[in-house]
Protein backbone atom coordinates (compact mmCIF):
# COMPACT_ATOMS: atom_id res chain seq x y z
CA UNK A 1 0.00 0.00 0.00
CA UNK A 2 3.24 2.00 -0.12
CA UNK A 3 1.64 3.70 -2.81
CA UNK A 4 -1.19 5.62 -1.45
CA UNK A 5 0.50 7.51 0.74
CA UNK A 6 2.31 11.11 0.91
CA UNK A 7 4.75 11.61 2.98
CA UNK A 8 4.65 14.61 5.26
CA UNK A 9 8.16 16.26 3.71
CA UNK A 10 6.34 15.77 0.51
CA UNK A 11 3.33 17.79 1.65
CA UNK A 12 5.25 20.57 3.51
CA UNK A 13 7.84 21.05 0.82
CA UNK A 14 4.78 21.75 -1.96
CA UNK A 15 3.20 24.24 0.61
CA UNK A 16 6.44 26.03 1.54
CA UNK A 17 7.60 26.35 -1.61
CA UNK A 18 4.20 28.25 -2.79
CA UNK A 19 4.53 32.13 -2.44
CA UNK A 20 1.03 32.61 -2.93
CA UNK A 21 0.23 30.13 0.10
CA UNK A 22 3.05 31.68 2.07
CA UNK A 23 1.85 35.14 1.24
CA UNK A 24 -1.40 34.76 1.92
CA UNK A 25 -0.45 32.70 5.45
CA UNK A 26 -1.76 34.82 8.72
CA UNK A 27 -0.50 33.10 12.21
CA UNK A 28 -1.25 36.00 15.12
CA UNK A 29 1.35 36.37 17.52
CA UNK A 30 0.40 34.40 20.77
CA UNK A 31 -0.46 37.21 23.20
CA UNK A 32 2.63 36.52 25.97
CA UNK A 33 1.17 37.52 29.39
CA UNK A 34 2.77 38.74 32.46
CA UNK A 35 2.23 38.37 36.23
CA UNK A 36 0.74 41.91 36.58
CA UNK A 37 -2.01 41.34 33.91
CA UNK A 38 -3.48 38.89 34.99
CA UNK A 39 -6.86 39.76 36.73
CA UNK A 40 -8.52 38.24 39.88
CA UNK A 41 -11.79 38.62 40.71
CA UNK A 42 -13.54 41.45 43.07
CA UNK A 43 -15.90 38.88 44.79
CA UNK A 44 -13.83 35.95 44.37
CA UNK A 45 -10.79 34.51 45.84
CA UNK A 46 -8.37 31.14 46.46
CA UNK A 47 -8.85 29.56 49.69
CA UNK A 48 -7.04 26.27 50.30
CA UNK A 49 -8.77 23.38 48.39
CA UNK A 50 -7.84 25.24 45.18
CA UNK A 51 -11.45 26.15 44.49
CA UNK A 52 -13.23 29.32 44.34
CA UNK A 53 -15.08 30.84 47.41
CA UNK A 54 -17.69 34.05 46.18
CA UNK A 55 -21.15 34.85 47.08
CA UNK A 56 -23.43 32.80 45.47
CA UNK A 57 -23.59 29.48 44.81
CA UNK A 58 -22.01 26.96 41.51
CA UNK A 59 -24.36 26.36 38.95
CA UNK A 60 -23.52 24.72 35.63
CA UNK A 61 -22.72 27.33 32.81
CA UNK A 62 -25.81 26.29 30.35
CA UNK A 63 -28.42 26.79 33.55
CA UNK A 64 -26.97 29.81 34.61
CA UNK A 65 -27.33 31.00 30.33
CA UNK A 66 -31.25 30.08 30.62
CA UNK A 67 -31.82 31.79 33.76
CA UNK A 68 -29.91 34.84 31.90
CA UNK A 69 -31.96 34.46 28.85
CA UNK A 70 -35.28 33.94 30.29
CA UNK A 71 -34.73 36.67 33.28
CA UNK A 72 -32.83 39.44 31.62
CA UNK A 73 -32.32 38.95 27.75
CA UNK A 74 -35.87 38.05 26.88
CA UNK A 75 -37.87 41.07 28.86
CA UNK A 76 -35.60 43.00 27.14
CA UNK A 77 -35.96 42.12 23.58
CA UNK A 78 -40.01 41.50 24.13
CA UNK A 79 -40.25 45.07 24.97
CA UNK A 80 -38.23 47.21 22.86
CA UNK A 81 -37.84 44.82 19.72
CA UNK A 82 -40.68 42.62 19.73
CA UNK A 83 -40.92 42.02 15.97
CA UNK A 84 -37.11 41.14 15.79
CA UNK A 85 -35.80 38.10 14.26
CA UNK A 86 -33.12 36.32 16.64
CA UNK A 87 -31.47 33.75 17.98
CA UNK A 88 -30.39 33.03 21.16
CA UNK A 89 -27.82 30.36 22.48
CA UNK A 90 -24.69 29.52 24.44
CA UNK A 91 -22.22 27.93 22.02
CA UNK A 92 -18.97 29.00 21.26
CA UNK A 93 -15.42 28.03 23.82
CA UNK A 94 -15.99 27.53 27.53
CA UNK A 95 -16.35 23.97 29.39
CA UNK A 96 -19.85 24.92 30.54
CA UNK A 97 -20.60 24.58 27.00
CA UNK A 98 -20.02 20.81 26.75
CA UNK A 99 -21.30 21.03 30.64
CA UNK A 100 -17.81 19.97 32.03
CA UNK A 101 -17.63 23.19 34.01
CA UNK A 102 -17.57 22.67 37.61
CA UNK A 103 -16.74 25.78 40.76
CA UNK A 104 -12.94 25.54 39.87
CA UNK A 105 -13.95 26.73 36.26
CA UNK A 106 -15.71 29.91 37.88
CA UNK A 107 -12.23 32.41 37.37
CA UNK A 108 -12.50 33.22 34.07
CA UNK A 109 -14.85 33.20 31.26
CA UNK A 110 -18.09 31.57 33.12
CA UNK A 111 -21.13 33.29 33.89
CA UNK A 112 -23.97 34.90 32.58
CA UNK A 113 -23.05 34.99 29.02
CA UNK A 114 -24.92 34.43 25.25
CA UNK A 115 -24.40 35.09 21.79
CA UNK A 116 -27.38 36.82 19.98
CA UNK A 117 -27.46 36.00 16.08
CA UNK A 118 -29.10 38.83 14.02
CA UNK A 119 -30.25 38.46 9.99
CA UNK A 120 -27.74 40.76 8.20
CA UNK A 121 -30.42 43.03 7.17
CA UNK A 122 -30.99 44.17 11.00
CA UNK A 123 -28.07 43.79 12.50
CA UNK A 124 -26.26 47.00 11.39
CA UNK A 125 -29.43 49.01 12.63
CA UNK A 126 -29.92 47.53 15.61
CA UNK A 127 -26.75 46.14 17.43
CA UNK A 128 -25.60 49.64 18.85
CA UNK A 129 -29.46 49.87 20.09
CA UNK A 130 -29.33 46.23 21.74
CA UNK A 131 -25.78 46.94 23.30
CA UNK A 132 -26.71 50.10 24.98
CA UNK A 133 -30.33 48.60 26.50
CA UNK A 134 -28.64 45.83 27.61
CA UNK A 135 -25.88 47.84 29.96
CA UNK A 136 -29.01 49.72 31.29
CA UNK A 137 -31.57 47.49 31.61
CA UNK A 138 -29.79 43.84 33.10
CA UNK A 139 -30.49 43.51 36.62
CA UNK A 140 -27.17 43.73 38.81
CA UNK A 141 -27.55 40.04 39.15
CA UNK A 142 -29.80 37.27 38.15
CA UNK A 143 -32.73 35.42 40.99
CA UNK A 144 -29.70 32.72 41.30
CA UNK A 145 -27.24 35.05 42.83
CA UNK A 146 -24.77 35.56 39.67
CA UNK A 147 -23.51 38.99 38.48
CA UNK A 148 -24.97 39.63 34.64
CA UNK A 149 -21.56 41.94 34.40
CA UNK A 150 -17.69 41.10 33.85
CA UNK A 151 -14.75 43.38 34.29
CA UNK A 152 -12.82 42.86 31.33
CA UNK A 153 -8.93 43.28 31.14
CA UNK A 154 -5.98 41.79 29.00
CA UNK A 155 -6.63 38.18 30.26
CA UNK A 156 -9.88 36.35 30.52
CA UNK A 157 -13.64 38.09 31.78
CA UNK A 158 -14.32 37.57 35.27
CA UNK A 159 -17.57 37.87 36.68
CA UNK A 160 -18.38 40.63 38.89
CA UNK A 161 -21.14 42.45 40.89
CA UNK A 162 -22.05 46.59 40.40
CA UNK A 163 -23.26 47.74 43.51
CA UNK A 164 -23.58 51.30 41.87
CA UNK A 165 -23.71 53.00 38.85
CA UNK A 166 -20.04 53.98 38.67
CA UNK A 167 -18.73 50.26 38.91
CA UNK A 168 -21.22 49.50 36.23
CA UNK A 169 -19.19 51.80 33.66
CA UNK A 170 -16.17 49.85 34.71
CA UNK A 171 -18.38 46.85 33.78
CA UNK A 172 -19.61 44.91 30.38
CA UNK A 173 -22.45 42.40 30.23
CA UNK A 174 -20.84 39.46 28.42
CA UNK A 175 -23.07 38.91 25.09
CA UNK A 176 -22.12 38.56 22.11
CA UNK A 177 -24.86 40.57 19.08
CA UNK A 178 -23.56 39.14 15.94
CA UNK A 179 -24.71 37.65 12.84
CA UNK A 180 -24.10 33.80 12.10
CA UNK A 181 -22.72 34.14 9.13
CA UNK A 182 -19.81 36.64 10.89
CA UNK A 183 -19.69 33.66 13.84
CA UNK A 184 -18.80 30.93 11.42
CA UNK A 185 -16.47 32.95 9.73
CA UNK A 186 -14.72 33.64 12.67
CA UNK A 187 -15.15 30.44 14.39
CA UNK A 188 -14.55 27.94 11.85
CA UNK A 189 -13.12 30.35 9.10
CA UNK A 190 -16.15 29.36 6.60
CA UNK A 191 -17.67 31.96 4.99
CA UNK A 192 -21.89 30.31 5.36
CA UNK A 193 -24.19 31.43 2.91
CA UNK A 194 -26.39 28.43 3.43
CA UNK A 195 -24.34 26.52 1.15
CA UNK A 196 -23.54 22.91 2.11
CA UNK A 197 -19.96 22.10 3.94
CA UNK A 198 -17.42 20.71 1.02
CA UNK A 199 -15.06 17.81 1.88
CA UNK A 200 -12.32 20.33 2.22
CA UNK A 201 -14.49 21.97 4.82
CA UNK A 202 -14.79 18.92 7.24
CA UNK A 203 -11.15 18.42 7.37
CA UNK A 204 -9.88 21.70 7.79
CA UNK A 205 -12.75 22.40 10.84
CA UNK A 206 -11.29 21.89 14.11
CA UNK A 207 -13.62 18.77 15.78
CA UNK A 208 -13.46 20.96 19.09
CA UNK A 209 -15.16 23.97 17.54
CA UNK A 210 -17.68 21.50 15.63
CA UNK A 211 -18.22 19.86 19.05
CA UNK A 212 -18.79 23.17 20.62
CA UNK A 213 -21.38 24.41 18.24
CA UNK A 214 -23.42 21.48 17.72
CA UNK A 215 -23.78 20.56 21.54
CA UNK A 216 -24.42 24.08 23.95
CA UNK A 217 -27.87 25.31 24.27
CA UNK A 218 -30.43 27.32 21.45
CA UNK A 219 -32.86 29.60 23.92
CA UNK A 220 -34.83 30.87 20.89
CA UNK A 221 -34.49 30.46 17.07
CA UNK A 222 -35.61 32.53 14.39
CA UNK A 223 -32.23 32.73 12.07
CA UNK A 224 -31.66 29.00 12.05
CA UNK A 225 -29.15 27.63 14.16
CA UNK A 226 -30.56 24.47 14.77
CA UNK A 227 -30.44 23.16 11.61
CA UNK A 228 -27.25 24.55 10.81
CA UNK A 229 -26.70 22.72 13.70
CA UNK A 230 -28.17 19.54 12.27
CA UNK A 231 -26.00 19.97 9.62
CA UNK A 232 -22.73 20.05 11.52
CA UNK A 233 -23.79 17.25 14.01
CA UNK A 234 -21.79 14.79 11.97
CA UNK A 235 -19.41 13.87 9.39
CA UNK A 236 -20.74 12.59 5.96
CA UNK A 237 -20.70 8.92 5.77
CA UNK A 238 -17.48 9.03 3.43
CA UNK A 239 -15.75 11.52 5.23
CA UNK A 240 -16.54 9.59 8.24
CA UNK A 241 -14.76 6.28 6.66
CA UNK A 242 -12.05 8.03 5.66
CA UNK A 243 -11.02 9.24 8.88
CA UNK A 244 -11.44 5.80 10.67
CA UNK A 245 -9.13 4.64 7.98
CA UNK A 246 -6.69 7.37 8.42
CA UNK A 247 -6.88 7.24 12.64
CA UNK A 248 -6.22 3.15 11.60
CA UNK A 249 -3.10 4.36 9.48
CA UNK A 250 -1.68 5.99 12.36
CA UNK A 251 -1.92 2.95 14.25
CA UNK A 252 -0.50 0.25 11.10
CA UNK A 253 2.60 2.59 11.22
CA UNK A 254 4.08 1.87 14.83
CA UNK A 255 1.54 -0.42 16.84
CA UNK A 256 4.78 -2.27 16.96
CA UNK A 257 6.72 -0.43 18.53
CA UNK A 258 5.36 -0.85 22.42
CA UNK A 259 7.07 -4.55 21.74
CA UNK A 260 10.25 -3.09 19.95
CA UNK A 261 10.98 -0.60 22.61
CA UNK A 262 10.80 -3.19 25.15
CA UNK A 263 12.37 -5.75 23.23
CA UNK A 264 15.66 -3.47 23.33
CA UNK A 265 15.31 -2.36 27.46
CA UNK A 266 13.36 1.03 26.47
CA UNK A 267 10.63 0.84 29.56
CA UNK A 268 10.03 4.86 29.16
CA UNK A 269 9.92 4.57 25.27
CA UNK A 270 7.06 1.63 25.25
CA UNK A 271 5.20 2.89 27.98
CA UNK A 272 4.76 6.24 26.02
CA UNK A 273 4.60 4.07 22.23
CA UNK A 274 1.43 2.40 24.45
CA UNK A 275 -0.51 5.66 25.69
CA UNK A 276 0.06 7.23 22.00
CA UNK A 277 -1.68 3.68 20.99
CA UNK A 278 -4.07 4.08 23.43
CA UNK A 279 -5.30 7.39 22.43
CA UNK A 280 -5.90 6.55 18.91
CA UNK A 281 -8.05 3.69 20.20
CA UNK A 282 -9.95 6.16 21.91
CA UNK A 283 -10.32 8.30 19.18
CA UNK A 284 -11.43 4.85 16.93
CA UNK A 285 -14.44 4.32 19.66
CA UNK A 286 -15.38 8.56 19.22
CA UNK A 287 -15.56 8.20 15.70
CA UNK A 288 -17.70 4.69 15.39
CA UNK A 289 -19.74 6.36 18.23
CA UNK A 290 -19.79 9.62 15.83
CA UNK A 291 -19.54 12.04 18.65
CA UNK A 292 -16.29 14.59 18.32
CA UNK A 293 -13.57 14.58 20.43
CA UNK A 294 -12.95 17.85 22.97
CA UNK A 295 -9.44 18.88 23.18
CA UNK A 296 -6.95 17.72 25.41
CA UNK A 297 -8.39 18.75 28.87
CA UNK A 298 -11.63 17.00 28.19
CA UNK A 299 -10.52 14.46 25.96
CA UNK A 300 -10.40 12.09 28.73
CA UNK A 301 -13.92 12.72 30.39
CA UNK A 302 -15.51 12.81 27.16
CA UNK A 303 -14.06 9.60 26.59
CA UNK A 304 -15.77 8.08 30.07
CA UNK A 305 -19.36 9.41 29.03
CA UNK A 306 -18.82 7.67 25.69
CA UNK A 307 -21.86 4.89 25.43
CA UNK A 308 -19.92 2.22 24.10
CA UNK A 309 -17.25 2.36 26.60
CA UNK A 310 -19.31 1.88 29.67
CA UNK A 311 -18.03 -0.88 32.03
CA UNK A 312 -14.97 -1.21 29.76
CA UNK A 313 -12.38 1.23 31.00
CA UNK A 314 -10.54 -0.58 33.11
CA UNK A 315 -9.77 -1.95 30.01
CA UNK A 316 -7.84 1.06 29.29
CA UNK A 317 -6.59 2.03 32.32
CA UNK A 318 -5.05 -1.41 32.58
CA UNK A 319 -2.32 -1.19 29.74
CA UNK A 320 -0.78 2.16 32.68
CA UNK A 321 -0.51 -0.68 35.28
CA UNK A 322 1.76 -3.29 33.42
CA UNK A 323 5.56 -2.87 34.02
CA UNK A 324 7.03 -5.69 31.45
CA UNK A 325 6.25 -4.78 27.58
CA UNK A 326 5.13 -8.27 27.10
CA UNK A 327 1.80 -7.81 29.49
CA UNK A 328 1.77 -4.23 28.13
CA UNK A 329 1.36 -5.13 25.30
CA UNK A 330 -1.35 -8.09 25.95
CA UNK A 331 -3.19 -5.71 27.58
CA UNK A 332 -3.16 -3.28 24.44
CA UNK A 333 -3.94 -6.16 22.55
CA UNK A 334 -7.44 -6.40 24.39
CA UNK A 335 -8.10 -2.63 23.58
CA UNK A 336 -7.32 -2.82 20.03
CA UNK A 337 -9.62 -6.47 19.99
CA UNK A 338 -12.71 -4.24 21.97
CA UNK A 339 -12.47 -1.61 18.76
CA UNK A 340 -12.47 -3.81 16.21
CA UNK A 341 -15.18 -5.45 17.84
CA UNK A 342 -17.14 -1.64 17.97
CA UNK A 343 -15.75 -1.35 14.31
CA UNK A 344 -17.62 -4.58 13.90
CA UNK A 345 -20.80 -3.30 15.33
CA UNK A 346 -20.98 -0.60 13.04
CA UNK A 347 -20.05 -2.47 9.78
CA UNK A 348 -23.66 -2.40 8.26
CA UNK A 349 -23.91 1.29 8.86
CA UNK A 350 -20.37 2.02 7.23
CA UNK A 351 -21.44 -0.41 4.22
CA UNK A 352 -17.89 -2.12 4.94
CA UNK A 353 -17.16 -5.73 5.96
CA UNK A 354 -16.59 -7.83 8.45
CA UNK A 355 -12.71 -7.96 9.93
CA UNK A 356 -11.28 -10.86 12.66
CA UNK A 357 -9.95 -7.73 15.45
CA UNK A 358 -7.45 -10.70 16.45
CA UNK A 359 -3.99 -9.74 17.15
CA UNK A 360 -1.47 -11.34 15.45
CA UNK A 361 2.42 -11.30 15.16
CA UNK A 362 4.48 -8.65 12.96
CA UNK A 363 5.93 -10.63 10.56
CA UNK A 364 6.98 -13.70 12.20
CA UNK A 365 8.65 -11.18 15.43
CA UNK A 366 7.66 -11.35 18.77
CA UNK A 367 5.35 -8.48 18.57
CA UNK A 368 1.44 -9.24 18.17
CA UNK A 369 -0.41 -6.23 16.55
CA UNK A 370 -3.84 -5.53 15.46
CA UNK A 371 -5.22 -6.18 11.69
CA UNK A 372 -4.91 -2.20 10.67
CA UNK A 373 -4.37 -3.15 7.19
CA UNK A 374 -7.90 -5.34 6.92
CA UNK A 375 -9.63 -2.35 8.60
CA UNK A 376 -8.17 -0.03 6.09
CA UNK A 377 -9.11 -1.87 3.08
CA UNK A 378 -12.67 -2.94 4.27
CA UNK A 379 -13.39 0.51 4.64
CA UNK A 380 -11.85 1.96 1.70
CA UNK A 381 -13.69 0.01 -0.75
CA UNK A 382 -17.27 0.90 1.40
CA UNK A 383 -16.16 5.23 0.02
CA UNK A 384 -17.98 6.18 -3.14
CA UNK A 385 -15.93 5.45 -6.10
CA UNK A 386 -16.43 9.16 -7.42
CA UNK A 387 -15.91 10.57 -4.04
CA UNK A 388 -11.91 12.59 -3.59
CA UNK A 389 -11.95 10.72 -0.88
CA UNK A 390 -11.67 7.74 -2.30
CA UNK A 391 -7.85 7.27 -3.34
CA UNK A 392 -6.67 10.81 -1.31
CA UNK A 393 -3.81 10.32 1.00
CA UNK A 394 -4.24 8.69 4.10
CA UNK A 395 -3.66 12.03 6.20
CA UNK A 396 -6.86 13.04 7.41
CA UNK A 397 -8.03 15.76 9.47
CA UNK A 398 -6.47 18.56 10.87
CA UNK A 399 -6.79 16.82 14.12
CA UNK A 400 -5.18 13.83 12.66
CA UNK A 401 -1.97 15.40 11.23
CA UNK A 402 -1.38 18.46 13.22
CA UNK A 403 -1.12 18.79 17.43
CA UNK A 404 0.48 22.33 17.35
CA UNK A 405 -2.73 24.49 19.30
CA UNK A 406 -0.73 27.93 17.32
CA UNK A 407 -2.31 26.02 14.27
CA UNK A 408 -5.66 24.31 14.57
CA UNK A 409 -6.94 27.25 16.59
CA UNK A 410 -6.45 30.07 13.73
CA UNK A 411 -9.33 28.34 11.76
CA UNK A 412 -8.81 31.36 9.08
CA UNK A 413 -5.38 30.13 8.91
CA UNK A 414 -4.57 30.25 4.81
CA UNK A 415 -1.36 28.47 6.19
CA UNK A 416 -3.56 25.46 6.93
CA UNK A 417 -6.39 25.37 4.37
CA UNK A 418 -2.66 25.49 2.32
CA UNK A 419 -2.02 22.31 3.92
CA UNK A 420 -5.78 20.71 3.04
CA UNK A 421 -5.98 21.94 -0.15
CA UNK A 422 -2.45 20.26 -1.15
CA UNK A 423 -3.41 16.44 0.44
CA UNK A 424 -6.75 17.07 -1.84
CA UNK A 425 -4.99 18.09 -4.66
CA UNK A 426 -2.10 15.92 -4.74
CA UNK A 427 -2.55 13.70 -7.92
CA UNK A 428 -3.52 17.54 -10.11
CA UNK A 429 -0.12 19.07 -8.62
CA UNK A 430 1.92 15.96 -9.09
CA UNK A 431 3.47 15.05 -5.86
CA UNK A 432 5.58 12.23 -5.80
CA UNK A 433 3.77 9.59 -3.59
CA UNK A 434 6.53 7.40 -1.16
CA UNK A 435 6.08 5.39 1.18
CA UNK A 436 4.71 5.84 4.95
Amino acid sequence: MGSEFLSSPQIYAAIMSSPQILRQASMPSPQILTAEEDITPAITQRYGDGLWKCDFDFLPGLKVSEIFYHEAIQPILEKYHPNLKYTAARIDKGSDVLGFDDKGSMDHGWGARMYIFLEEKDHEVVEKDLDELFMTHFPDRLSCGIPTFFKFGKTTPVIKASTCPEDRQKLRHHVTITTLRSFLLDYLGWDYQGQEPTTHDWLLWEEHRLKTITEGRVYHDDIGLENLRKTLAWYPDDVWKYLIVCEWRKILGAAAFVGRAGDVGDSLGSRIQAAQRLRECMRLCFLLSKQYPTYEKWFGTAFSRLQCVQGKLDLFEQVFKEDDWQAREEKLNKVYEFVGGLYNSRREELKSRHVDPTCKRFHGRPYFVPPSHEYMNALREAIDPSSVLKNMALVGSVNQFVESVEVITVPTSNLLKGFVDTIIRAEELGLPRGNP
